[in-house]
Formats: C-alpha cells, sequence, structure tokens
C-alpha cells in the first residue's frame, strides 16, 4: 500500500461514521452554511463598524434639522389650534344660547378678550407641540444609532443613518406646516374681523368689543353664510399650497414659487384696500343712509378680505419656508 493510500484510509478511519454519511441536500447545505450572509462574528463586525459611523454621523449632523423639524410641527399644530377657535367663534355667532354659555363661564366676556384668549390658545400650542416634537425628534435619533443582541436585526435598522431619518422627518411635515397655519390664520382672521366689522358697523368702539354688542346684531348670523364660505374657501386653497410644498419637495415641481414672489405681497396690498374702500362706502351707507348692502356686495366684500389676507399669509409663509430651505438644503 502507498504512503497515499495509507493516509487516506487512516483519515476515513478517524472520521469514522461520518465518513459514509450521505452527501446533504443542496437545501440543507445552503441552510446550514449561509451561503447569501455572512457568519455572526463577521455580521456584529460590520454591524459595529456601522454603528461607530452611524454614532458620528448624528454626533456631527446639525442641529439646524431638529429646530425646523420641531418648529415646522410646532406651525402645524398652531394652524390647527387657530383653526379650532375660528370654529368656535363661528358656532357661537350661529348660535345665542352657545355665546351666551360661554360669556356665563367667562364673565366679562367681550370680543377683545376672545380675541386674547384665541391667541393665548395658538401661542401655547405652538410652544408645547414644539417641545413634544423635539423630544420625538431626540428619541428617534437615539433609537437610529441603537443596537441589540441580532446582529442582522441590527444591520437592517442601521442602513438608513440619523441625517437620512431627520431630512425625511422634515420633508413629511413640510405640507402640514404651511397648509395648517395657511388655512389657521386665514380663518381665525376672517372670524374675528368679521364680528368686529359687522358690530362696528352699527356700535362705537366700546360696544362693539362687549358680548352684548355681539348679542344685539341680527346680521351676525343672517350674514355667517358669507364667513362660513369665505373660511371653506380659504381652507380648500391653503391644502392646495401644503400639497404643492410637498410635490415641490418630493418631486422638484414648483409652483408655489409665484406666491413666495414680490407681486403676491403687491398683489395683497391692492386688493386689501380695494375691498377697506368698498367696506367704507358700505358702514357709511349703513351710518346715513341705513342703506342694505346686497348679497353681491357682501360677498364680494368676504371674498376680497378672504383673498387678501390669504395672500399676504401665504407670502409670508412661503419666504419663511424658503429660508428654512436655504438652511438644509445642503446638509
Amino acid at each position: 500500500m502507498s504512503t497515499l493510500d495509507h493516509l487516506i484510509t487512516s483519515d476515513l478511519g478517524a472520521l469514522g461514521e461520518d465518513s459514509r454519511r450521505a452527501p446533504s441536500s443542496l437545501d440543507d447545505a445552503l441552510r446550514t452554511t449561509g451561503i447569501y450572509r455572512d457568519d455572526r462574528p463577521g455580521a456584529e463586525a460590520r454591524r459595529d463598524a456601522l454603528a461607530k459611523e452611524r454614532r458620528r454621523e448624528l454626533v456631527m449632523m446639525p442641529l439646524t434639522l431638529a429646530h425646523v423639524f420641531a418648529h415646522r410641527v410646532g406651525r402645524a399644530a398652531a394652524g390647527v389650534a387657530a383653526l379650532v377657535c375660528a370654529g368656535v367663534m363661528i358656532v357661537m355667532l350661529g348660535d345665542p344660547l352657545a355665546l351666551r354659555l360661554a360669556a356665563w363661564f367667562v364673565p366679562g366676556l367681550n370680543v377683545g378678550m376672545c380675541i386674547m384668549l384665541a391667541a393665548l390658545a395658538i401661542v401655547c400650542v405652538y410652544v408645547i407641540a414644539t417641545w413634544v416634537a423635539e423630544a420625538w425628534f431626540a428619541r428617534t435619533m437615539r433609537q437610529a444609532i441603537r443596537t441589540g443582541g441580532d446582529a442582522y436585526q441590527d444591520l437592517d435598522q442601521l442602513a438608513r443613518g440619523p441625517l437620512e431619518i431627520a431630512q425625511a422627518a422634515v420633508r413629511r411635515v413640510d405640507g402640514l406646516a404651511v397648509g395648517l397655519l395657511l388655512a389657521g390664520i386665514t380663518s381665525v382672521t376672517l372670524a374675528f374681523g368679521y364680528v368686529v366689522s359687522v358690530v362696528g358697523s352699527f356700535h362705537n368702539l366700546s360696544r362693539t368689543l362687549s358680548i352684548v354688542g355681539i348679542l344685539e346684531i341680527a346680521p351676525l348670523a343672517k350674514n355667517l353664510d358669507a364667513l362660513v364660505l369665505a373660511v371653506a374657501g380659504a381652507s380648500i386653497a391653503a391644502f392646495v399650497v401644503g400639497n404643492r410644498c410637498v410635490r415641490e419637495t418630493t418631486e422638484g415641481f414648483m409652483p408655489g414659487r409665484g406666491l413666495a414672489s414680490w407681486m403676491t405681497l403687491v398683489a395683497a396690498v391692492i386688493v386689501g384696500l380695494g375691498t377697506l374702500y368698498s367696506a367704507f362706502h358700505m358702514i357709511v351707507g349703513l351710518g346715513f343712509g341705513r342703506v342694505l348692502p346686497s348679497t353681491a356686495t357682501r360677498f364680494g366684500l368676504a371674498a376680497g378680505a378672504t383673498v387678501s389676507i390669504f395672500l399676504f399669509t401665504a407670502w409670508a409663509l412661503l419666504w419663511w419656508r424658503r429660508r428654512e430651505q436655504a438652511r438644509i438644503v445642503d446638509l
């Protein structure tokens, strides 16, 4: 027997039963050898290296993203609060019982106090929402670099870095911040402006700001349809603007650029001055000749006020958004 034959025989004898075992099927071999993934030590090494890279990315990530995200969430929440305030005012104007109940719960309630309470509620909601957004952002960033006992699951989780997650969060609330705040500011301004202008047409300033003046003015409820239509139209237009902001961020679609131009501000001022001029003539007619305005005049004034307030607010919000985008576009 040659040396090679002796070596093979000794090896087979040492292997014993394993040398006579039938070869495994292809599926069993793939499952046991892990051909599509590294073994556990290799996966853990790659996990540790990727986790170190993600932690370094989080440390180097500027705070601008966190600030922009928190303030956008705050603006969206403030817009919702403004819409609620406008809705409450419309309900009180349409139902005298609700207005009397509000006056009973809040002694000394008047229009000035309603405006102050609405402004305070909007600011408080903005501050609280900003705090909540900051806490959520910090928690999400910690989870983005957290590792556990499963190396493969950690690799899947670490595939998206903190910077990518933060940018996605900022983009996700972009349209909401613009659309909701635009609808809220326009609606609450129209609601309180409607009360002051209508009651002021019949009473002096002190009585205009009192709750009694509101209760005594029947035209408030009779002309409420114009206010509701204006608020609904402004809300729909704000939704369109917010949706286009999302498309601009995700698809490069930029139809909202015109609203952010100076021509929008000029148009808002021109429409606003024209509306004020027409409203002045209407008030003079009511005060001296007791000439009631026609339906076309009432709806025309509502449309003019809505367009003016909407254009000015849209220009301001989009101008501010453009500044924010310039701060985060290169990150």
